[in-house]
């Protein structure tokens, strides 16, 4: 016979372990697991759903219960494949591991490090186990990291070789000017001398954005207002982008100031509303906006090298062709363009990155074919206090084609 004091003890054993019964326990595990667990039947209709992969995907398990997890969060035209390529390994038993994105409740790509394990019950095929962990922020540092690596290399390139282009350049125009000067303005070769210097100073302006593009062209920057250097340059724009073009600009009242280049604001605007033109070749609206945006660290939106705070942000959008991904993906890399032979550098979305990432500030790019595109460039708001422009925002349209201003909004 036990004495009392080891029966008690015993009893208090048994009723620990009854308490953690190993269903309950590997229920629990899942619920509070820091990883999407997802488990699947063999029609891949979902059997759990674990808190995780709540958070990530948006749905609630009481929505999802019984779905079939491809069609949730695989887009239509790659359901197919995803499915058959699921099959393969999963009807043997086998483990994959790979990397890919998938979509939540509101169409956000989340980017998924998988792990899936097929489940076999006597040797027959009896579902999945899905464990996923959310790595869309290190693809977006690892995608940034290597842009930028990519972008110093170049830009090194790109400045040595416009430094010494320059230096021969700057001959050929001083001779040019020289010859100018010797010949009567009637002489037949004084035209080609126009020619040649013509050709001089468009190489010159391509040389100022490799500079530029390079970090190598020393310049001051000032406190401004980016609403009055917009609008002291839209009127500018608007014979450059045609008369088939409408140009509106929406300005935010209270707009935080810069600390910029007023020279690059031009040079920024000008490169996106000829790209815009381009690409509304039948016409179209190109809209320019501005705005207080305010990071904080949590924001997901914030690319990991930008520090949360102020920034003043300035959009400009069109409604013109557009881009697919495969050209997205490329559009700030130098030389690169789609434009035909002789219609454009590929400098020009460069140089409007290496003039913003000079500047600490970051660009988003969005669009799609036949849907337009928007660019929207945040710039940190300067940390002093300055005196803001008090006047309620106006929204002005410039056409071209009968040459006035409509301005809409307050005083």
């Amino acid at each position: 016979m036990k004495p009392h004091g080891i029966q008690g003890i015993t009893d208090h054993e048994r009723s620990d372990e009854e308490s953690f019964r190993p269903t309950e326990l590997a229920e629990q595990l899942i619920a509070s697991a820091n990883a999407m667990i997802v488990v699947l039947d063999t029609q891949s209709r979902i059997l759990v759903f674990n808190q995780s992969a709540e958070d990530i995907t948006g749905y609630t398990r009481q929505e999802v219960s019984g779905c079939n997890w491809f069609k949730l969060t695989v887009p239509d035209d790659r359901y197919r494949c995803t499915w058959k390529s699921f099959l393969q390994f999963a009807r043997k038993g086998l483990v994959r591991t790979f990397e890919k994105a998938i979509l939540t409740k509101t169409g956000e790509e989340r980017v998924i490090s998988f792990r899936v394990t097929g489940l076999l019950q006597d040797g027959i095929f009896s579902g999945a186990i899905i464990y996923g962990i959310d790595i869309t922020r290190r693809t977006q540092l690892e995608k940034q990291l290597l842009q930028s690596q990519k972008m110093e290399a170049i830009g090194q390139l790109a400045g040595g070789i416009a430094h010494d282009f320059n230096n021969m350049l700057s001959v050929i125009l001083w001779q040019a000017e020289l010859m100018k000067f010797a010949l009567p303005g009637v002489h037949p070769l004084h035209r080609k001398i126009l020619e040649i210097e013509k050709a001089g100073l468009h190489s010159q302006n391509i040389i100022r954005q490799l500079l530029n593009f390079s970090g190598k062209q020393v310049m001051v920057p000032q406190t401004i207002n980016l609403n009055r250097l917009i609008a002291d340059t839209i009127r500018t724009l608007a014979p450059l982008i045609g008369k088939n073009i409408n140009l509106r600009f929406i300005p935010a009242s209270r707009l935080w100031n810069i600390k910029f280049y007023p020279s690059q604001v031009d040079q920024i605007l000008i490169n996106l509303a000829v790209n815009a033109r381009d690409a509304m070749p039948h016409g179209g609206t190109l809209t320019i906006e501005t705005s207080n945006v305010q990071f904080h660290k949590a924001d997901r939106a914030l690319p990991g090298e930008c520090k949360p705070g102020g920034y003043v942000l300035l959009a400009v959008s069109d409604n013109g062709v557009g881009m697919d991904r495969e050209m997205l993906a490329h559009i700030f890399e130098p030389l690169f363009t789609t434009k035909a032979p002789g219609k454009g550098t590929g400098l020009g979305l460069s140089t409007v990155y290496g003039i913003i990432k000079q500047s600490s500030g970051f660009i988003n790019v969005s669009s799609e074919p036949q849907k337009g595109s928007s660019f929207r460039i945040y710039l940190p708001r300067i940390a002093n206090k300055v005196k803001t422009q008090k006047k309620t925002g106006k929204i002005l349209d410039y056409q071209l084609k009968d040459r006035r201003c409509n301005l809409e909004g307050g005083p």
